[in-house]
């Protein structure tokens, strides 16, 4: 099995959080912003002021939205990076076996390639219909919104039109 925790860095916005998302999860209080620093090789990793700008910020916060996730964007501290480890018990200790950090606020890891790790560490094997589900969702996630952005700041909209945003 697995033992899914969050970890937030700011109690602001937490307990929404908790209540909304992950009532049914551990979440951890980070003062130090540890986790975050780990994410960032030892470092924080702030968003600058021009990702405001950036398309492809605003297709995550349209695309939480047309899911019906509503986040506190004008509560706390909001440009501090974070990310996602999987991490893998072994007799020699903890070990990361996969890492996510968001390089635009907002960005979600590949559920596809999570299932993957997880299957790889549990030893249960990802049968390829289950696989092709979770690609299809991340299509289909991807559908939902106006426009499809490649992770940095170009977006283009989903028809045969190539005029980016």
């Amino acid at each position: 099995g697995f033992r899914l925790v969050t970890v937030v860095h700011e109690k602001l916005g937490a307990e929404t959080f908790w209540r909304d998302y992950w009532d049914s999860g551990e979440t951890f209080f980070d003062g130090t912003k540890g986790f975050y620093k780990a994410l960032g090789d030892g470092n924080l990793r702030w968003a600058r002021l021009d990702q405001v700008v950036r398309p492809s910020l605003w297709y995550n916060v349209y695309r939480n939205w047309r899911s019906g996730i509503r986040g506190n964007l004008l509560v706390g501290e909001g440009r501090i990076f974070g990310g996602l480890y999987i991490v893998q018990s072994a007799q020699q200790g903890p070990r990361i076996a996969y890492q996510f950090s968001e390089t635009v606020l907002g960005n979600r890891a590949p559920i596809s390639k999570v299932l993957e790790v997880c299957s790889d560490i549990s030893g249960v094997a990802l049968d390829e219909t289950s696989l092709q589900r979770a690609k299809q969702q991340e299509e289909d996630a991807k559908k939902t919104a106006t426009a499809q952005c490649d992770g940095q700041d170009s977006c283009a909209l989903p028809s045969s039109s190539s005029s980016k945003l």
